[in-house]
Parts: C-alpha cells; structure tokens; sequence
C-alpha cells in the first residue's frame, strides 16, 4: 500500500470518520486492490480525479457505501461492482468514457442522486429507469438525441440535467412528472430561445415556452429512400443546414420501395430513372411534403471515368428536381475494370480492398479520398442545392 493512502485512511479513522477523501492521489486499480479491505467501515468515498481505468472485484465488499464518486477516471465499461452496494444513495460516475449502462443498475434500489455528465452515452440510458428512487439525475453533454417516454416511471425525479446535448423534443410524459422542480436543457435543438433556457430552470415554465413553440411551428414531413441509421443521419444533418426548414418541425419517414427498374442502373438515364422511380414509389405509399432519393453512378468525360452522386427530390405536387454532387475521378484500375471489362463497381472495390461485400464496409468515395471525402458529405451538398428550386424566388416554374 502506497504511503500517501495508507496516511488518509488512518487520518480518517482515527478520527471516527465515515467519510474518506482519496481524490487527485493518482490512484490505479493496483492501488484499489492494495486497500480495499481498509475501506469496508467508510459510507462515503471519493475516488474522482485518479487514473481508474477499472475497479477490482472485491470493490463489492464496500456494503456499508452510501455515497461513491468516481468521476473524471478512465472507465469505459460501467462497473459491475457498484451493483452489489445496496446502501449507496449517490453515485457520480461523471466525465469517464461510459458508452452504455447495465440493467442490474436496478438492484440500487437506493439510488437517488446518479451523475452521468460527460460519457458518450448517446442514448438515454433505459436501465436507469427502472430506478424507483432517482432523485436528481445528470447527463449533462452525453450526446442524446432523444428523451424516450419511459421517463414517466421516474415518478420521484425532482432535478434532471440535460443541457448540451441533442435534444429536439420534450416528451408529453417529461412535462407530467409532477415532482419535477427544477430542469436544463440549454444548448440542445429545442425551438426556445438558448438565452431564455440558459438562465431559466423552471420546468413549468419552460414546458409552456416549449408548448407554444410547438404550436407555432409549422410541420414539415420527408419521405426517404433507406431505413439505414447512417444514412437518416445524414439526411438529418443535412436538413439541420437548410435555411427553408428552420423553426419547423421536420419529421423523417424511412421508406423502402421498389425502382420498377434493375437493381443494378448502369447508365446515367438508369440512374435518374432509377431515383424519379424512387422517389415517385415513396409518395404512392405516404403523404408528404417532399420525397427524397439518392443513387450513385460513374460516367466517362473526356476519356476519364468519375463518381459522383444524384438527388432526386419530389415535392406533394408532384414537381422534381435532380440534383448532382461534386465528381471524383476514378483510379484507373477501376476504370479499366468497369468500362473494359464490364465488371460493376463493388465487386471490383472488393477485389481491390479483398474485402467481401465491399458496398457494405467501404463506400468508394471515402475510400478513394482516405475518409476526407464521404459518401455524407455528397449528399448533403447535393441536398442543399438540390432544395433551392422549390423554395428560392428566382426559380419560378418550380414555385408553388
């Protein structure tokens, strides 16, 4: 046992105390491992500011904790230990690397104050609501996207931290939890003003600013050609970036449908076909205010081959536009294998790459580019050019 923890806990002991501070000691999980048994009688540690990358198994032997921090350390996988201390009320875990929980986050059937800032969550962690006791719970800059409805079951939640994320939506459940007193959530995409939000905790009367943003905001529905989590991403940042769909509220319908063309469009005419098809398929199976496809193809100019992307966007009028990306040349051997030989794209991206089913792991672009170039980026600069016909002035065959 190092010298400098042996002192703090004889210090603490000696003077009949149940709280132990052991912060900034440049603690590892050998040191924890060194003194555990010395920690059984304490109810509160703090742990925060060492070099804990994990905690040892015996950490479950601490039955008498109350309170635990352990922030700013380097844990990436959430402790499992922590789950056998059935006193502990408050537990800060803040600014580690945690990118999921665990549902026996259950058995703290104590639990009232849980501190996750700063771990890249990016979900609402769900486990923790099953947490009948939370209290006060932070997870401040974890990346979350969405408040999930579930969160009516944390009836006795009195604090809830949520700025710096990206939250678009206040839940209805959120707004009825009646012990709620006081909220943040400031620099998220919510349709209040940030200023407003950055000074005001209230939830009342945030949730009145927020109901009547929402009744003034005018919806918007986008009907789109994939179900692919990546790729919905990218139609939402692109659709963050355009200026026509500001304060409204955009909602996003995946579709799949069918090109009545091949799968396998070879020339430039295919393509478009094959994106109108698209497109036109999508606004036969919903209503909405645009329909959006996107197809990729090469072509031959001036005895170079070039990549490059087409957006075809569709409005409930049944006006389109097409729309193209930047082009990329084409390496010669992939010249020489499509247009020579005849031979379609993926198969020699695999061949080159000797990976298997290439489409799904490397897209030409960012593999040509080294990653500077991506299949995300095209689209949404074709997206953004590709929107201005239906709503810019001096395109007037296109206005409504």
């Amino acid at each position: 046992m190092r010298e400098e923890l042996k002192q703090n806990i004889l210090e603490a002991k000696k003077n009949w105390d149940k709280k132990l501070n052991l912060s900034i000691l440049w603690i590892s999980f050998k040191d924890l491992w060194d003194i555990i048994d010395e920690l059984v009688e304490f109810e509160e540690i703090n742990l925060s500011w060492n070099m804990i990358k994990k905690i040892p198994n015996s950490f479950k032997k601490l039955i008498n904790l109350k309170k635990i921090s352990l922030a700013n350390n380097y844990i990436d996988i959430f402790p499992e230990e922590i789950f056998f201390l059935k006193k502990l009320k408050f537990l800060d875990i803040r600014e580690n690397k945690i990118k999921k929980l665990n549902e026996n986050i259950k058995n703290l059937k104590k639990l009232e104050f849980l501190y996750l800032k700063w771990n890249p969550l990016w979900i609402f962690p769900k486990e923790i609501l099953s947490i009948k006791t939370l209290k006060v719970l932070w997870l401040v800059n974890t990346k979350i996207l969405v408040i999930p409805k579930e969160i009516k079951k944390l009836e006795k939640l009195e604090s809830l931290w949520l700025w710096k994320n990206k939250i678009k939506k206040i839940p209805e459940e959120l707004m009825n939890l009646s012990n709620l007193k006081n909220i943040t959530l400031d620099n998220n995409l919510l349709n209040i003003d940030n200023a407003i939000l950055e000074t005001e905790k209230n939830p009342a009367i945030i949730f009145e600013l927020y109901k009547k943003s929402i009744e003034n905001l005018q919806k918007i529905k986008i009907a789109i050609w994939t179900k692919s989590p990546p790729k919905v991403a990218a139609i939402e940042e692109a659709i963050e970036k355009t200026i026509y769909f500001k304060d409204k509220e955009i909602e996003i319908i995946p579709l799949k449908v069918s090109s009545d063309i091949s799968d396998m469009p070879i020339s430039e005419s295919e393509n478009m076909l094959w994106a109108k098809n698209r497109a036109e398929n999508c606004k036969k199976e919903i209503v909405a205010d645009f329909y959006i496809w996107m197809e990729g193809w090469t072509t031959i100019i001036w005895e170079k081959a070039y990549l490059f992307w087409i957006v075809y966007i569709l409005d409930d009028f049944w006006k389109g536009h097409y729309w193209f990306s930047n082009k990329m040349e084409v390496p010669e051997f992939f010249r020489s294998k499509i247009y020579y030989e005849g031979l379609e794209l993926w198969p020699v991206l695999s061949e080159a790459t000797k990976e298997e089913n290439a489409s799904k792991k490397w897209w030409a672009f960012a593999h040509w580019s080294d990653d500077m170039l991506t299949r995300k980026d095209q689209f949404i600069l074709a997206f953004l050019s590709g929107i201005v016909p239906f709503f810019n002035k001096y395109y007037k065959l296109w206005k409504k």
